[in-house]
């Protein structure tokens, strides 16, 4: 398992996160507009999807999280990717240790600087 996620990927869940009214805590949740908007692992998790399997596959992977509100959908979501369960748990905290105030602007810059 790798917990280096590639640039690609943090870019793309940064757009992700930028496109969202707001960012969740873990895992997801639906805004008044009836977007679905993900926690900062689910982001990645859909971006990787998107990039490696199929924006088909990222569509649903956001759906189920919704409807399930499981992150062990996110944890299996990351060892399809390569990518390690320790990799997801730690994106999780970052994103629920963050206020909401300030949550979207930092876990996009943190995106970016990883």
């Amino acid at each position: 398992m790798m917990n280096t996620i590639p640039q690609t990927v943090n870019e793309l869940a940064a757009q992700i996160l930028a496109s969202q009214s707001n960012v969740p805590m873990s895992p997801a949740e639906r805004d008044e507009s009836g977007n679905i908007n993900l926690c900062l692992a689910a982001a990645v998790a859909k971006a990787g999807l998107e990039l490696h399997i199929s924006e088909a596959r990222a569509r649903e992977f956001a759906e189920e999280l919704e409807k399930t509100r499981s992150k062990e959908i996110i944890e299996r979501a990351f060892v399809q990717l390569g990518w390690s369960v320790d990799a997801c748990r730690t994106r999780i905290a970052l994103n629920d240790r963050t206020h909401r105030a300030v949550r979207k602007r930092r876990l996009i810059s943190y995106l970016l600087e990883h």
